[in-house]
């Protein structure tokens, strides 16, 4: 499990991903390298944690840049940003050239 993708399933943090430092019987530990640093990382219960099934394996090392890194590319990866809907729309429902130009 160490290096893998994981979702808080409880607590004040629930939805956030982070990767997994280290584990041992009961607990996971977690690092965001924003706020949970690889250093000092977050204790959580197994339980209360979701793997994420990656297609990769996320290289640990002790550098919050590739936690940070790791965790950008997953979120890209699973939520693309969605196309922008226009709401420049004339009385005659014809898009505007501002409209146009995006599409």
């Amino acid at each position: 499990m160490t290096g893998d993708l994981a979702r808080s399933k409880a607590g004040h943090d629930k939805g956030k991903i982070y990767v997994i430092i280290d584990e041992d019987d009961e607990y996971v530990y977690l690092a965001d390298g924003v706020l949970k640093k690889t250093d000092h990382p977050k204790k959580k219960k197994k339980k209360h944690v979701q793997l994420i099934y990656n297609r990769k394996q996320f290289e640990i090392s002790n550098q919050n840049e590739a936690v940070k890194r790791a965790i950008k590319l997953y979120n890209k990866e699973e939520n693309p940003l969605p196309a922008k809907a226009c709401s420049h729309f004339s009385s005659k429902n014809k898009e505007d050239s501002q409209c146009r130009k995006r599409m």
